[in-house]
């Protein structure tokens, strides 16, 4: 067996194991009570513990050591016979233990068997929260080991904490224990701001410690793990919402304002109002996890490229290793090879190979051969000779149009005659009469060198616009040439 595979994250474990190293410190302590009774400063740790978690829940932001001594006193004073003032001194002693004097962290030091040198942890299990400057009073809440050493107690990891407790709230509701149900929810939303604290910190690790790709795979790992398991709790969230609405409105139809439904409903909204608020916490650190898997991490990673090409000294590593060391000729090629341009070698596309192709004999060639060409400023014959085509084929249009009604394209196509030897010049008509529609026939009149400036003079009307609208579905075809058939339609401006 390879003993480097046990003992891979032996400082993580350490630190877990480290955590209940205040309980032993808590049971180094003897003291009597007035009776001779051996008091548990064991149990007193988890007490206080348990009081500043329950300070959180209920949002008391004046937590010290006379509240933390009342607390003791109320849950212990039926076992040990203590005064006040002992009561305020056992205080004082577990609030040391877990922040001792000057607000240093507990420090363990070890020696880390996967790295082979000397290491050490430092943990913090309260921190300062507020100040009475006229009580001379200070105020503490649970650091972030603090919280995982509550949450151990329970027996599950505090990565899984919002998903336990909602099972569990899901399970309240369906037995109506909604004053539980309401505790579940505060313990729901001190997970989510401790996840959001440790969103934060990552963030900041990831700015200034990605200086690998070893280590950006791992963070990438982490942010895609946290973003996994939010997404899921996401869908949990948006479920029990909708079970609670659901509750709620069964009793809204069933309940017969008795005290006990009152009472019973009045929680469950309450239940609503807190659920609803978590989840919108919830749904803000979704969107923090998105942004620094997208933005953050990316911006890591283009960091530390940059640094590597600021960093990089071409002549030592390449031109260096070249001249310096005997290495064979065909390596050095490989070394030299990514730093060289890119080959370029023209070729087919396979789009243009396969492509649909027009195949036109020699001797049908036509005099005009490209399509859609009307512009014709360096060949004033070519434009005079377009336009007397184009005249000739609107005058068959124009028969049509006389009685103010809808022609179709297909209709004159088939009673045109043969002044034309074939029908590419009305398809070319036709498709530039549509991009250019609506087209105002006075206005074309008066520019002699628009192409369709002799066809539109055909029309005696003042005032008109020519419309040509695409038929859809419709498709006629001649000489080879496919065109959705088209409406025109002569209207006044």
């Amino acid at each position: 067996m390879d003993y480097r595979d046990s003992i891979a994250g032996y400082k993580e474990r350490m630190g877990r194991i480290t955590l209940f190293d205040v309980f032993t410190q808590a049971s180094n302590k003897k003291k009597k009570d007035s009776l001779d009774n051996d008091i548990d400063y064991y149990g007193m740790m988890l007490l206080t513990l348990l009081f500043f978690f329950e300070c959180m829940l209920t949002r008391t932001k004046t937590s010290g050591g006379n509240e933390l001594a009342g607390y003791l006193k109320d849950a212990t004073q039926q076992f040990y016979v203590l005064s006040d003032s002992d009561y305020i001194d056992m205080a004082r002693q577990m609030i040391g233990i877990l922040r001792p004097a000057g607000g240093k962290r507990n420090r363990k030091e070890f020696m880390n068997f996967e790295t082979g040198e000397l290491d050490y942890l430092e943990i913090g299990y309260l921190k300062v929260s507020g100040w009475d400057k006229e009580k001379n009073h200070q105020y503490y809440t649970l650091d972030e080991q603090g919280l995982e050493l509550v949450f151990a107690s329970k027996e599950y990891y505090n990565e899984f904490q919002i998903s336990i407790s909602q099972l569990i709230l899901r399970k309240q509701l369906e037995k109506g224990e909604f004053s539980g149900a309401l505790r579940q929810i505060d313990e729901m939303r001190i997970s989510v701001h401790n996840i959001r604290d440790k969103i934060v910190a990552i963030k900041h690790e990831i700015q200034s410690n990605i200086v690998s790709d070893e280590v950006y795979e791992r963070y990438k790992t982490l942010i895609d793990d946290i973003n996994t398991r939010l997404r899921r709790e996401h869908e949990e969230f948006q479920e029990l919402t909708a079970f609670v609405h659901e509750t709620k409105k069964h009793y809204e139809q069933d309940m017969d304002h008795s005290n006990k439904d009152m009472k019973a409903y009045k929680a469950i909204i309450q239940v609503d109002n807190e659920l609803n608020d978590v989840h919108n916490l919830h749904s803000r650190l979704l969107d923090d996890s998105i942004e620094l898997k997208t933005t953050t991490l990316q911006a890591a990673r283009e960091s530390m490229y940059f640094i590597g090409l600021t960093s990089f000294n071409f002549k030592k590593e390449i031109v260096g290793k070249i001249m310096n060391e005997p290495i064979p000729f065909m390596e050095t090629k490989l070394i030299a090879k990514p730093f060289l341009g890119m080959s370029k070698v023209r070729v087919w596309s396979p789009l243009a190979l396969f492509a649909r192709q027009r195949i036109q004999k020699s001797e049908y060639e036509e005099k005009f051969n490209a399509f859609l060409e009307y512009a014709f400023e360096e060949n004033k014959e070519e434009l005079e000779e377009r336009k007397r085509l184009y005249r000739i084929i609107f005058s068959n249009i124009y028969r049509k149009l006389e009685e103010d009604k809808p022609a179709k394209l297909s209709e004159i196509i088939a009673d045109m005659n043969s002044e034309l030897s074939g029908m590419k010049e009305v398809y070319e008509m036709a498709v530039l009469l549509h991009q250019l529609s609506p087209i105002d026939i006075d206005l074309v009149k008066g520019q002699r060198e628009h192409i369709f400036s002799d066809a539109m003079a055909l029309i005696p009307w003042e005032g008109r616009i020519l419309e040509i609208r695409e038929l859809s579905g419709r498709v006629i075809e001649a000489d080879g040439i496919e065109i959705s058939d088209m409406l025109l339609v002569m209207t006044t401006r």
